[in-house]
């Protein structure tokens, strides 16, 4: 379940209303959990990995905005 969150970039409320604001791909949405470095933070939770944004405002789907 865990898995389909992240990569459809929702929570459990947004998945199971079928809200996808927050989907801007799978690449985009693992790399807003797990950081740049996503490829190596998933085996080690010590491996440093920037997020790409703050932890607090996300980016928003530019296919949902138009």
């Amino acid at each position: 379940m865990q898995v389909a969150q992240v990569v459809g970039g929702q929570t459990r409320y947004e998945r199971k209303r079928q809200e996808t604001v927050y989907d801007n791909g799978v690449l985009e949405n693992v790399k807003a959990v797990f950081g740049e470095r996503w490829y190596v933070a998933w085996l080690c939770p010590w491996i440093s990995s920037p997020l790409p944004d703050n932890g607090a405002s996300f980016r928003v789907s530019e296919l949902k905005t138009k």
